[in-house]
């Protein structure tokens, strides 16, 4: 059983997004997780206070970029356009994107997941990561 969500230790550390960060990963051959979520969304705050707080999920984010895009206002004209670009229907969703650029659509996510599902998703994107 875990603790409460004060004892769990600190959260995955997330960037807001932005075009260059996500140009500098592809540069850097580094591998995107890109989550849309939203305040009043029941499965994005369950991600929020369980899975990206899961210790392990934590370490391992290091590996990777980790960008939030936060629709709770509705989205503003940046933000549609990714919506459009990646096909977003709704939240939670979430990216898994190579270190070549491109959406692991196999590995997509649109609802609560365990911290385990999402680490073996993490090691999937990963494994298709040049040097690895």
């Amino acid at each position: 059983i875990s603790g409460t969500y004060l004892n769990r230790g600190p959260g995955v550390s997330w960037y807001t997004y932005n075009e260059s960060t996500l140009a500098q990963a592809r540069e850097q051959g580094r591998p995107v997780i890109i989550d849309f979520y939203a305040a009043w969304c029941t499965p994005c705050r369950e991600l929020d206070s369980s899975t990206f707080r899961d210790a392990q999920v934590v370490e391992r984010s290091h590996q990777f970029i980790m960008l939030k895009i936060d629709l709770t206002t509705g989205a503003h004209s940046a933000y549609e356009k990714l919506i459009d670009k990646f096909d977003v229907k709704g939240v939670p969703t979430v990216l898994f994107i190579n270190s070549e650029g491109q959406e692991r659509t196999d590995l997509r996510m649109l609802e609560y997941r365990s911290p385990t599902d999402f680490l073996s998703r993490m090691a999937a994107l990963n494994e298709g990561t040049a040097g690895d």
